[in-house]
């Protein structure tokens, strides 16, 4: 079974740069993330590419922009961090990121991570307020030249865009800075109350007293009350006059009762209370009272089992059931999957299949370029021959459809060393890479093969100059789950 990975992506995005009036307006939004696996773990000191699309108007709407940036390299801690709008442009009605027409729709970003040679996508968001300070930069442009003055003299400069306005309220009056203020308390209303009337500002009023409401005094006190038990008489509190309820025929001052079996007559009587014949539940099978010879067991005596105490007892003759041998073997024939026992059947187990074969070796290996290992050491007592793994080819053939796992053992004399699992002619599966130091590494992948599909195994170094002669060891296993 493959593993998934997935991005978690915890996002940070501001504008990349500071719109000043001498300065152009940088396009670009800073755009960071953590990378993790299906299980939560971080993608640490991996390069993954990733691919951003600007949509306009929907979040299935026209692509306006397209961008992919390529081999970004997340850090130990699995966070990378890129800059939209500074990738290579794909696709799109617009030619750059600056090209965008923000104030013509709402727009959206796409994003998509790159796994297995397909961009999967991990969600669209709207873009808010931070991509559109992009279009707000043009507020930073002078405004309009200003008429010309009387001969000789400067005309007056036209007045800079400004958006430093404040808007304030001093609980009448709604001003903005350098502009007017209204006065809103026409608009303004309270709630007051004065006595039991309830009242709203230039609005109407409600009387309490006037309510419907089933109560015969303004004492809110007296509605609280409570229940009493006083010498099994039961009242309400708060009520001069109570009706009691006596409960004196409800309770029962004792749990002290008892169970009493007459055995002469087989009755069973509990104090203060009824009587119950059990005669004809206990001499139906029994008639007599001795308990003891109920008691029984089995013996056996030349192989005949009988019931102690009971001469009428069928006898069972265990004669055919036992086999007085022990002298028996189970024999394997790996070439049909066949498990046998000897003086028995015979039971097909091709489902079971393993195979365990490893290599000590040198290695000559070109800089980028992926080689397949052949684990060819037949002399190692450790290995589990199977006729499914080719020892000179290298590839593993299923013989049947099922559940595989793949374990690979490796030790380099080497660092920046890629390790692959590839299933017929397709990448399959990356186990490991790039490695920053030289040592012993376990992978292992769970897969579906149907029968006839073949695996291998394939390694590169990336360290940028060829290698020849490299210490490389190690082994190739695999079995059948199921």
């Amino acid at each position: 079974m493959r593993s998934v990975r997935k991005i978690s992506l915890l996002v940070a995005v501001t504008l990349t740069g500071v719109l000043t009036m001498a300065q152009q307006v940088p396009y670009g939004i800073n755009y960071q993330a953590v990378a993790r696996d299906s299980y939560g773990n971080e993608l640490t000191s991996e390069q993954i590419d990733i691919r951003f699309t600007v949509l306009s108007g929907t979040p299935q709407g026209d692509i306006q922009y397209q961008e992919v940036h390529y081999e970004v390299s997340t850090s130990r801690y699995g966070v990378f961090s890129v800059i939209i709008g500074n990738g290579t442009p794909i696709m799109g009605l617009s030619e750059s990121f600056s090209a965008i027409s923000w104030e013509s729709a709402l727009h959206y970003l796409m994003v998509e991570i790159k796994f297995d040679n397909e961009y999967l996508d991990m969600g669209t968001m709207q873009f808010l307020s931070v991509p559109y300070a992009l279009y707000a930069g043009k507020s930073l442009e002078p405004g309009p030249e200003g008429p010309p003055g009387p001969k000789g003299d400067k005309g007056e400069p036209g007045d800079p865009a400004s958006d430093d306005q404040t808007i304030s309220f001093d609980g009448s009056n709604l001003s903005i800075a350098d502009g007017n203020e209204v006065n809103l308390e026409s608009l303004l209303q309270s709630l007051s109350l004065k006595g039991d009337t309830l009242s709203i500002t230039r609005g109407n009023f409600v009387t309490f007293s006037k309510l419907d409401v089933d109560d015969a005094d303004p004492d809110p006190t007296n509605e609280i009350q409570d229940l009493r038990l006083e010498n099994d008489q039961l009242r309400i509190t708060g009520n001069s006059d109570p009706s009691l309820v006596d409960l004196s025929n409800y309770l029962d001052n004792t749990d002290r009762q008892q169970l009493v079996f007459n055995e002469a007559d087989s009755t069973i009587t509990i104090d203060n209370g009824n009587s119950i014949n059990l005669a004809g539940v206990l001499r139906d099978e029994d008639t007599d009272f001795d308990p003891d010879n109920e008691l029984q067991s089995i013996n056996i005596d030349n192989n005949v089992l009988t019931i102690e105490n009971d001469p009428l007892s069928t006898q069972v003759d265990l004669e055919p059931y036992l086999d007085n041998t022990d002298n028996q073997q189970i024999e394997y024939d790996s070439i049909n999957y066949d498990l046998s026992i000897s003086n028995g059947n015979t039971v097909s187990i091709g489902s079971i299949i393993a195979f365990r074969s490893s290599m000590s070796s040198n290695f000559t290996l070109n800089n980028d370029v992926y080689q397949k290992v052949v684990f060819d050491n037949d002399s190692d007592p450790n290995n589990i021959s199977n006729v499914n793994y080719n020892t000179t080819t290298g590839i593993f053939t299923a013989p049947t459809d099922g559940i595989y796992n793949i374990t690979i053992t490796t030790e380099f004399g080497f660092s920046n060393a890629h390790l692959k699992v590839v299933k017929n002619t397709s990448d399959y599966e990356k186990l490991l890479g790039p490695t920053s130091v030289a040592g012993t590494f376990n992978s292992s992948v769970t897969c579906k093969l149907n029968a006839g599909d073949e695996i291998s195994i394939w390694i590169k170094q990336t360290n940028g100059f060829d290698l020849s002669s490299v210490p490389f060891s190690g082994t190739f296993s695999g079995f059948r789950i199921y």
